[in-house]
């Protein structure tokens, strides 16, 4: 008789519980149970409806549109993880550096201003037509954020 035997034919026959359940123990190490594995053979596909996969994207809520570029042409920019600048095609970035109370937001890039109202996913650039409503904080940028050699260009 060997030790498995002898620890099986204890577990069923010992008197002492506490004994009892160390054999049992052992029994379940020396004869393990075979685990059952499900497998399902049937799978079951639903398209994700586009209100749930926008709604949930983090990547969705960072893009912007920068309406009126200085090529007259409107671009898709993406809004860095940190909140901040903004990335455009061909490796350009719109720098964040101002934030008003009423929450417009200003950048400066290409050698212009651009601005984003508050929940907005809508960045405009300040061009002669609003040039009036942003004056102060143009000339703030102007006057304290930029460095030396940097202008800022009005145009229709």
């Amino acid at each position: 008789m060997n030790i498995k035997e002898y620890v099986k034919i204890q577990a069923e026959k010992c008197e002492n519980a506490v004994m009892k359940e160390i054999f049992i123990d052992l029994v379940d190490t020396f004869y393990p149970k075979p685990v059952k594995k499900t497998v399902t053979t049937s799978y079951s596909w639903n398209p994700v409806s586009k209100e749930t996969k926008t709604a949930n994207d983090n990547f969705y809520k960072r893009k912007v549109r920068i309406q009126n570029m200085p090529n007259g042409k409107p671009s898709i920019g993406l809004i860095n993880a940190d909140g901040f600048d903004i990335k455009l095609p061909k490796k350009e970035l719109l720098e964040w550096v101002l934030c008003d109370e009423q929450g417009v937001t200003y950048y400066y890039g290409l050698n212009r201003v651009f601005f984003k109202t508050k929940d907005s996913r809508i960045v405009y650039m300040v061009n002669k037509n609003n040039y009036n409503a942003h004056k102060a904080n143009v000339e703030t940028i102007r006057d304290y954020v930029l460095k030396d050699g940097e202008v800022i260009e009005v145009t229709e």
